[in-house]
């Protein structure tokens, strides 16, 4: 406890270089940016009345994500409401392109690796000087940006659902993080709520968002099971 006590965010300079190499690593994929709708991207986007607007934006609460009425018998039951409703304005901003979503899918990914860093950075500097922790997080974006099991999930656009649970997800983290460690209940409180509410729009992203609270779980477990002091 008393070292979670001492946790702090990276300064300017170094969340600045964390944010570089997460968006210069994650350029990688910048290949993928003027590909077409592929495989599933036709359904649960193209042909998605939910998406290009042919629907009112409360259908997105009664339909699952690929646009059938959750009772229907057909109906695939993963409610992702915000997923959709990203869609939706991607759809907006250029009606019939896959460019803005891939470029969402690039700009999502390069914020998960910087989140990433950070979560990184805020675990280790608890054993570690921020020194090491600071270029421990940067190899870590490195290496999470360009991993290959990620191609998927940054290429195929409508896998846009999953990046975006992921963000939302290690946001929901780090605050749990600075609620765990602030001495101020006003902030605590804060960042509590803030926390649960992103976990929320995790969810809504995609439904794999709720094991985030077995993360907390094991977190608290392990904070309690640490030696006094550690």
């Amino acid at each position: 406890t008393g070292a979670a006590a001492g946790r702090r965010l990276p300064d300017r300079q170094q969340m600045g270089m964390m944010v570089c190499v997460a968006v210069l690593c994650s350029a990688c994929y910048a290949n993928s940016l003027h590909s077409s709708f592929v495989y599933d991207d036709g359904i649960a986007i193209a042909k998605n009345k939910d998406v290009t607007g042919n629907s009112t934006l409360s259908s997105l609460l009664i339909h699952d994500f690929w646009g059938q009425d959750l009772h229907n018998e057909t109906s695939h039951k993963s409610y992702r409401p915000l997923a959709t409703l990203t869609f939706r304005l991607l759809w907006a901003f250029q009606p019939g392109s896959a460019v803005p979503f891939h470029m969402a899918c690039l700009a999502a990914h390069a914020l998960t690796s910087s989140l990433t860093g950070l979560l990184c950075f805020s675990i280790l500097q608890l054993s570690y000087s921020r020194h090491t922790s600071f270029w421990a997080s940067l190899w870590c974006i490195a290496l999470f940006a360009t991993h290959p099991v990620h191609t998927e999930a940054v290429s195929n656009v409508v896998s846009l659902c999953e990046v975006q649970s992921a963000a939302l997800s290690l946001s929901s983290f780090l605050l749990y993080l600075q609620a765990q460690s602030s001495s101020s209940l006003p902030h605590s409180f804060a960042a509590t709520s803030g926390s649960l509410l992103l976990l929320a729009c995790s969810v809504l992203s995609k439904e794999t968002g709720l094991t985030l609270t077995g993360i907390f779980t094991a977190y608290d477990a392990m904070a309690l099971l640490a030696p006094v002091g550690a």
